[in-house]
C-alpha cells in the first residue's frame, strides 16, 4: 500500500501554477454531480473497472473523465451515498453527462445493545485490525499514474507581524491575501516491498510564474500503517486503548457488503482521529473513510476512498487532505488531492492469498470476471489457524490479538532486513526534462480534475501581477523622454543619505546576503545582532562576516568566519576568524581551524545563555555567568570510521587568564541585591581563581549507534536516527611542557545514552555518564568537567539531563562523577486525563537526575513538567535531595528552541 512517505506534507504551504481557464478533453464524459435535492457533491471518485481511468470532481461538483472511444463501465463512488455504476458509450467528442447520486440505504441490523453488550462494531473491527498486516503487504510492487493538485491560502495576518515588514514585503503579502496558490502535477509512481518508491515528474507548472517546476508527488498516507507520523491508525494493533467504535450500520457497494463504523477518540488531543471508516464485510478491507484530526497548528479532514483494481486488490484511488490552520493569530487553509490511476500491480508471492476470497453479494454472482481466487489448501498450520479465526462469526480479544499476530508473523516472515538508507521523496524524484514547458493545451486536456472558481481566479489574479511587472520592466528599459519636466533635484545631503542609508542598516541591522557567483556567498550579521552584556566586558558590540562556498543548497565545503566584539568596560577589542572545510561527504569529514581571543564561560559546553544572563544583570543585578579570557588556537576534526562509528579529535593551544569584574551598570537598584565577583562558588575548592597561565590540551572521544538510519542527498551523507542506544568514550589530556603548558591532567570517561518509543503516547529518554580524573597535577576551574544546569529560573535548550536545582559552577568536579538522567514525555500522563487539558497540545514530561561526586555526595532530583507549550516552552518545577536532606522545591521556564 502506499505509504506515508513525508510527514506533515499535507499541510506545507504550496507553491504553484500558472495556466489557461478552459477545460478541454479530446473524448470522454464531463458534466456535473448532484445529490437529490440539487445540491453539488464535491470529491466524488470516479472511476472504470479495474481503475484504469480515475478522477475526482472539484468543490463545485464538477467532474471530467478522459476516456478513449468505446463502451466503458464507470463507477461513481462517495461516502454517504449509493455508488453509481452505469455504462456509457464513448464517441469521437466529449458528452455531457450530469449525475445524480442517491442517499445511501444503510440497513441498520437488529442488533439490542445494552449497556453489558459490546457495540457490533468491535466484532468487525477486530477481524479488521487482525488483518491490517495482510493487506499492508498484500502487493510486492505496483506502478500507477497520478495526479495531485496543492492549494494554498494566507486568510489573516495579524498587524503586529505587517509592523515588522519592509514597504517591499508588506506590497507581496498583500498580493498573496486570500489568493489561492495552486500547483498541479502530473506524475508516475512506482513501488516496490518492502517500502521503495520512485517518482517521475512529467509536468507541472506554477502560478507565480517560476521557470524551474515545484511538484508535488503521488503522496498518500496508508490507514494500513499503525502510525503515519503522529497519527495512530484505528486499524493499529493497540486502538481499542484509543479508540471507541460505534455500528452505524451496513449496505451492499459494488458487489460487496460494506460496515459503516464510528471512530470516536477515547480521549481528546493530539494524535487520534475520529470520523467514519467503512470496512468490507467478509474481507476486512477498507473501502472508504472520512476523518479529522487536530494538532497544534490547525484542523485536517482526511478522505480517502479505495476501488477494485484487480480481483479481492482494492487500491487507493483518490486521497484528499482539508487543512484548516491556526498558529499565533495567522490564519490560512489548504488542500492537498490526489488521484490515481491505471495500476499496473503484482501481488506478494509469498503471501497466502487464498485467505481472502470472494463471499457475499459478490461471490452470489459467480462472474469469472469478478470472483476471487479459487480456494487454495493452507501450506503451513499458521496459514490453517488463521481462515479458521476468519471464518468464525465473532472474535473476542485474545483471538483478535491471536489472528494479528499471525497474520504478522505470516508477512514478517517474508519481509526484506530493514534498509539503514532513508529516502525522502526529493531523492527519488525524476523531472522529465519538459515538466515545466507544457502549454495550456496539454494541460487543459490532461487535467483530470476540474478547477474551482477559486482556482481560476487565483491564476488569473498572478497573471495580472506579472503582466503588470513586465510593462514596469519594459518602460524601464526605454530611453528617458528629455522634454519630460524634470524633478527637482534632491540636495547634496539627501544625495548622499540616498546613497549612504541602505548601506548603514545593512551594517547595523545585517542580515544581506552578497552572491559573488553561484558558489560564493558573503553575509554580514549586523552590529548589534549579537550585542550581550555581563559584568567583566560590559556591552559586547560587534559582528561577524561569513563566507561560504558551496557546490549546491545542501552542501557548504567551505566555511570561514572573521568577527570581532568590542567590550566597552575593558575597552578591548576580542577579534576571532574559522575556518572549517568538509571532506569526504560519505564519512561526513569535517576539519575545523580557529583561533583568536575571546571572553568565555567557564563552562562553555552547556553553560547559562547569554541573552538571559544580559537580562539578569540588567534588570536584576544578578550576574550568573562568570568568565575568564582565553588566547587561544585549536584544530579540530571529526569522521565516521563506519556507519554510526564517529571519532573526533581536537588539539588546543590557549593563553588563559582571570578576569575581575568591569562594569557594574544595572537598569533597576535592588535592595539587598548586589553583583557577586567573578569567582564561582564551588564544593570541592573555595580558591578558584587562577594565576595566567598555558593549557595544551588534546580530546578524543569515540561515538557508536548501532543500525544507525541515514541519508544520501546529493552525494552527502547526512545522519538521522536508530532505535538503539549510542555509546560513547573519551580522553581529555592536559600535556605540560609542550609549548611551556602547564596543565597536567587526564580525564576519561564513557557512557550511553538514547531514546525510547515506549508506546504511542509516551517516549522515554536516557543518559548515563560516568568519569574520573586519573592525574590532577595541575588543571584550573576551565579544565573542570561541568554539568547542564538551570540556576535561574528561566534556562534556553533542551530540557533534557538538565539540574534545575543546582547552581551553574558549584558541583563542578576534579575528581570522578557519575551522572544518571532519564525522561518520560507523554500526551497522556496526569494534567491530559482531566477535561478541557485533555484537548490542549503540550506534552507532559517526568523527570529524574542523579549525579554523584566524592565533595556532593548522592544528589537526586525528580520533576514534572509541561513541554511544547507553542511548540517551544516547557514549565516545569523540581524537588532534590542531598543524600536524606531535602532541598525544596524550583520553577523553571525553558525555551525549547
Amino acid at each position: 500500500m502506499l505509504q506515508y512517505l513525508k510527514p506533515n506534507v499535507a499541510y506545507l504551504l504550496l507553491v504553484l501554477i500558472f495556466l489557461s481557464a478552459g477545460e478541454v478533453l479530446a473524448q470522454g464524459i464531463k458534466g456535473v454531480i448532484k445529490n437529490e435535492k440539487g445540491d453539488p457533491i464535491p470529491f466524488v471518485t470516479i472511476y472504470t473497472k479495474g481503475a484504469k481511468h480515475a478522477t475526482t470532481s472539484n468543490v463545485e461538483g464538477v467532474y471530467a473523465l478522459g476516456l478513449p472511444q468505446g463502451t466503458h463501465k464507470v463507477f461513481f463512488q462517495h461516502m454517504g451515498y449509493e455508488t453509481l455504476v452505469t455504462t456509457i458509450e464513448i464517441g469521437p467528442v466529449v458528452q455531457a453527462q450530469d449525475i445524480v447520486l442517491k442517499d445511501k440505504t444503510i440497513l441498520l441490523e437488529e442488533v439490542k445493545v445494552s449497556s453489558k453488550d459490546e457495540d457490533p462494531a468491535y466484532a468487525v473491527m477486530r477481524k479488521a485490525i487482525g488483518m491490517r498486516s495482510y493487506y499492508e503487504h498484500q502487493v510486492d510492487k505496483f506502478k500507477a499514474k497520478g495526479y495531485t493538485r496543492g492549494t494554498a491560502s494566507l486568510d489573516k495576518m495579524p498587524k503586529v507581524y505587517t509592523w515588522m515588514m519592509d514597504r517591499e514585503m508588506k506590497r507581496e503579502m498583500k498580493q498573496y491575501m486570500n489568493k489561492k496558490i495552486v500547483i498541479e502535477t502530473i506524475s508516475e509512481v512506482t513501488f516496490e516491498k518492502p517500502d521503495e518508491y520512485s517518482f517521475k515528474i512529467i509536468s507541472s507548472k506554477d502560478n507565480l510564474g517560476d521557470s524551474i517546476p515545484n511538484p508535488l508527488p503521488i503522496i498518500m498516507g496508508s490507514l494500513y500503517t499503525e502510525r503515519l507520523a503522529e497519527q495512530l491508525s484505528p486499524l493499529a494493533s493497540n486502538a481499542f486503548t484509543h479508540y471507541r467504535f460505534t455500528y452505524e450500520g451496513i449496505f451492499e457497494d459494488n458487489g460487496r457488503h460494506i460496515n459503516k463504523i464510528k471512530v470516536t477518540p477515547r480521549h481528546r488531543g493530539e494524535g487520534l482521529y475520529e470520523g467514519t471508516i467503512y470496512i468490507a464485510e467478509d474481507y476486512w478491507n477498507i473501502q472508504s473513510a472520512n476523518l479529522k484530526f487536530r494538532n497544534t497548528v490547525g484542523t485536517f479532514r482526511v478522505k480517502q476512498s479505495y476501488a477494485p483494481v484487480q480481483d479481492n486488490v482494492w487500491m487507493p484511488v483518490t486521497f484528499d487532505v482539508e487543512a484548516e490552520l491556526k498558529y499565533m493569530g495567522v490564519k490560512a487553509s489548504g488542500r492537498y488531492l490526489v488521484s490515481v490511476k491505471e495500476y499496473e500491480l503484482e501481488l506478494n508471492p509469498d503471501l497466502d492469498h487464498s485467505i481472502v476470497q470472494a463471499k457475499g453479494p459478490l461471490a452470489e454472482r459467480k462472474t469469472a470476471e469478478e470472483e476471487g481466487p479459487k480456494e487454495n489448501v493452507a501450506k503451513t498450520k499458521r496459514q490453517k489457524e488463521i481462515k479458521r479465526l476468519l471464518a468464525k462469526d465473532k472474535l473476542n480479544n485474545r483471538e483478535m490479538r491471536k489472528l494479528k499476530r499471525k497474520v504478522a508473523r505470516e508477512t514478517k516472515a517474508q519481509e526484506l532486513k530493514d534498509d539503514l538508507e532513508v529516502k525522502y521523496v526529493d531523492d527519488k524524484m525524476e523531472i522529465d526534462s519538459l515538466a515545466g514547458k507544457r502549454d495550456s493545451l496539454y494541460w487543459a486536456e490532461a487535467r483530470p480534475v476540474p478547477l474551482s472558481k477559486e482556482e481560476l481566479e487565483g491564476y488569473h489574479h498572478f497573471d495580472s501581477i506579472r503582466t503588470v511587472q513586465k510593462v514596469k520592466i519594459e518602460k524601464q528599459k526605454k530611453p528617458k523622454d528629455t522634454t519630460k519636466v524634470v524633478k527637482k533635484e534632491k540636495s547634496a545631503f539627501g544625495k548622499a543619505f540616498s546613497a549612504t542609508s541602505g548601506v548603514f542598516g545593512d551594517f547595523i541591522g545585517g542580515g544581506r546576503v552578497a552572491k559573488i557567483n553561484k558558489k560564493h556567498r558573503i553575509y554580514w550579521s549586523g552590529l548589534f545582532n549579537g550585542l550581550t552584556f555581563n559584568t567583566v566586558d560590559g556591552y559586547r558590540v560587534g559582528g561577524s562576516l561569513n563566507y561560504s562556498k558551496r557546490q549546491d543548497s545542501l552542501l557548504r565545503p567551505v566555511y570561514a568566519k572573521l568577527s570581532t566584539y568590542y567590550a566597552t568596560a575593558r575597552e578591548t577589542w576580542l577579534p576571532e576568524a574559522s575556518l572549517t572545510w568538509r571532506y569526504g561527504p560519505m564519512s561526513r569529514g569535517s576539519v575545523t581551524l580557529k583561533g583568536g581571543r575571546d571572553t568565555f564561560d567557564f563552562n562553555s559546553d552547556s553553560g547559562i545563555d547569554p541573552v538571559v544572563n544580559s537580562l539578569a544583570s540588567l534588570l536584576f543585578e544578578s550576574n550568573f555567568m562568570k568568565l575568564y579570557q582565553k588566547d587561544y588556537v585549536y584544530i579540530g576534526n571529526g569522521i565516521d570510521l563506519a556507519n554510526g562509528f564517529r571519532l573526533k579529535t581536537s588539539v588546543e593551544f590557549s593563553d588563559r587568564m582571570w578576569m575581575d569584574d568591569h562594569s557594574d551598570l544595572t537598569f533597576i537598584k535592588w535592595k539587598n541585591i548586589e553583583y557577586s565577583s567573578n569567582e564561582p562558588d564551588n564544593v570541592e575548592s573555595d580558591k578558584l581563581e587562577f594565576e595566567r597561565h598555558q593549557g595544551f590540551v588534546t580530546d578524543l572521544s569515540l561515538e557508536y549507534t548501532p543500525r544507525h538510519h541515514y541519508r544520501i542527498s546529493k552525494g552527502r551523507k547526512y545522519m538521522l536516527y536508530s532505535k538503539k542506544p549510542t555509546y560513547f568514550a573519551g580522553y581529555r589530556k592536559g600535556w605540560a611542557g609542550v609549548f611551556d603548558s602547564d596543565t597536567d591532567y587526564d580525564l576519561v570517561y564513557a557512557g550511553l545514552k538514547g531514546s525510547w518509543d515506549m508506546s504511542f503516547q509516551h517516549d522515554i529518554r536516557y543518559l548515563a555518564k560516568v568519569g574520573k580524573y586519573l592525574n590532577t597535577e595541575y588543571l584550573s576551574f576551565p579544565d573542570y568537567y561541568h554539568f547542564n544546569n538551570a540556576q535561574l529560573p528561566v534556562y534556553v535548550g533542551s530540557s533534557f539531563g538538565r539540574f534545575r536545582m543546582m547552581d551553574y559552577y558549584e558541583q563542578s568536579t576534579a575528581d570522578s562523577f557519575v551522572q544518571l538522567s532519564g525522561a518520560i514525555y507523554s500526551s497522556r500522563l496526569l494534567l491530559k486525563r482531566l477535561p478541557l487539558l485533555n484537548q490542549m497540545f503540550f506534552r507532559e514530561m517526568a523527570f529524574v537526575n542523579y549525579l554523584y561526586t566524592p565533595a556532593l555526595g548522592n544528589y537526586t532530583e525528580v520533576g514534572y513538567g509541561l513541554n511544547r507549550i507553542m511548540n517551544f516552552l516547557s514549565a516545569e518545577f523540581a524537588t532534590g535531595f542531598v543524600g536524606d536532606d531535602y532541598q525544596g522545591v524550583v520553577i523553571r521556564l525553558g525555551i525549547n528552541f
